[in-house]
């Protein structure tokens, strides 16, 4: 949704000082809109009157074109802002300072516009953070199915649209009805299993070659619940190859992998937060792992065993590695992680060094 308000402008002095300086002009009249992050929490724009910040923002527009270049300070008032300026094509640059940010950066913006001579020009330059803004806590509403549930995949897709910020995301879901071939969900009623509730894949089946987890589950009565991988869920299975994480699943259960020597590759989505102790354990065809940053901590022996895991990239900087076993030479990983943090791990020897 776009949040869109204008506000004009008028120059600090009087008049339109130093105009172009020769040629062919035309003018510019220049209003300040807020753009789409208006609504966005953390941010304003305009500044209310309320707390003051209005009366104490100082802006400064840069003019640069086929002329002189100007720049000149401006502050709110009820008049637009008009230059004269050669005719071509010019660009309008606005920055906002706060007074009480001891002067730092507030807003920018900035618009290109055509200057037809002997005419005016009107330009809305909308201004944009200067900052990073808060994350916006989402809410999702109703879900809508955009891609209907496959029967032959057990998989479907829906898209949800945030009534806060207008983001749009979507999801996989399967249904309880027709759960994806090979894989076997069930209701966790056991809190040891994970958070009580949530369904959990709870046993590889028939589950070979490339293995998709969806994170969400339709119930009986058409809710959506998210998922969970169990402990032990495919422990020892020596025919999947690849496993595709969706976003929803949050846990990663103890021994979930363990001792699966076909296992060449995992994509984990950012809704994990947990990966259970051993739950890697033995996956001898794993190279490479990415670990998002939601994960919090990864369990003593996740990873031991991997004998050709030599790239470890970490999403974050707060994920806690439980133990020195929890990846193949774990304390000389974990330490250098806990040193430098984000990034990419390879293992060469006996040494990880990040890249």
């Amino acid at each position: 949704m776009l949040l869109f308000f204008v506000f004009p402008l008028f120059f600090a002095g009087c008049g339109d000082p130093a105009g172009a300086q020769g040629g062919e002009t035309g003018t510019i009249t220049i209003s300040i809109g807020g753009g789409a992050e208006a609504g966005r929490a953390g941010w304003a724009w305009p500044p209310t009157e309320a707390n003051g910040l209005l009366a104490r923002l100082r802006h400064r527009v840069v003019l640069t074109g086929p002329g002189e270049t100007q720049s000149f300070a401006i502050e709110y008032s009820g008049a637009p802002v008009t230059r004269t300026v050669d005719e071509g094509r010019w660009t309008v640059t606005v920055s906002a300072y706060m007074d009480q940010l001891d002067g730092e950066l507030y807003a920018t913006g900035s618009r290109g516009v055509d200057v037809i001579a002997g005419q005016d020009n009107g330009v809305t330059v909308n201004m944009t953070p200067a900052f990073d803004l808060p994350g916006c806590e989402h809410e999702w509403g109703q879900w809508e199915i955009s891609t209907v549930l496959n029967i032959t995949t057990g998989l479907g897709v829906e898209t949800g649209t945030c009534a806060k910020c207008g983001a749009e995301s979507t999801r996989y879901f399967t249904d309880i009805k027709n759960q994806p071939p090979g894989l076997v969900f069930e209701l966790n009623e056991n809190p040891s299993q994970g958070p009580v509730g949530r369904y959990r894949v709870s046993g590889p089946g028939t589950a070979e070659g490339n293995v998709v987890i969806p994170g969400w589950i339709h119930d009986a009565n058409g809710d959506a619940i998210q998922t969970t991988i169990a402990t032990a869920a495919f422990l020892n299975n020596g025919s999947i190859a690849n496993v595709k994480i969706h976003e929803g699943v949050t846990e990663i259960g103890a021994q979930a992998f363990e001792g699966c020597t076909f296992l060449s590759s995992v994509e984990i989505p950012d809704s994990v937060t947990e990966i259970g102790r051993g739950a890697f354990s033995g996956c001898t065809s794993l190279g490479s792992i990415t670990i998002p940053d939601s994960v919090t901590s990864i369990g003593g022996n996740a990873f031991n065993g991997c004998i050709l895991l030599n790239s470890v990239t970490f999403g974050g900087d707060d994920t806690v590695i439980d133990e020195p076993n929890s990846f193949p030479e774990g304390a000389n990983l974990r330490s250098a992680y806990q040193s430098e943090g984000t990034g990419e791990y390879l293992l060469t020897g006996n040494t990880w060094a990040k890249q």
